[in-house]
């Protein structure tokens, strides 16, 4: 019989997909389109603007320090997946675009969110050595510990 540390012992979990399910799925509800840093920086910039109009595209090329080719690329991909929309505004004298966040941006950023965060709560939980293990994942470590014995 094999001897594993719990350090990998919980690794063969995590890869079995044994622990903690929330989190078993966080990674694969970690959305690439959010998850590009200076996406990330844009959607963020819309999400907590406080004109509920949206921002300008000025605003945003300030804010998330881009030139005006690279806020462009990143806003036509968040535009494909629908996350922003952008439009003229017919109040001002010159071409101006506003780019704000859509609902199903919102929606799905809240989602990114909450995945990024439980990612994170349980790498911070491992580093610090806490115990990650769950009482609905007791069953499934019987299979694991039939199969190793634990230091």
């Amino acid at each position: 019989m094999e001897q594993l540390s719990i350090a990998k012992y919980r690794d063969s979990l995590f890869l079995m997909g044994m622990l903690d399910g929330s989190f078993a799925s966080s990674f694969s509800d970690l959305n690439r389109v959010y998850h590009e840093p200076k996406r990330l920086a844009l959607v963020s910039a819309l999400a907590t603007s406080r004109q509920s109009s949206g921002l300008s595209f000025s605003q945003l090329k300030e804010i998330c320090d881009l030139s005006d080719g690279n806020l462009n690329r990143h806003l036509k991909a968040l535009e494909e997946e629908e996350i922003v929309t952008s439009r003229r505004d017919p109040t001002s004298s010159r071409p101006k675009k506003i780019i704000s966040l859509t609902k199903k941006g919102s929606e799905g950023f809240a989602h990114y969110l909450a995945a990024l965060e439980e990612a994170l709560r349980v790498a911070s939980m491992t580093l610090s050595g806490e115990q990650l293990f769950e009482e609905e994942v007791s069953m499934e470590n019987s299979i694991v510990e039939e199969r190793y014995q634990i230091l």
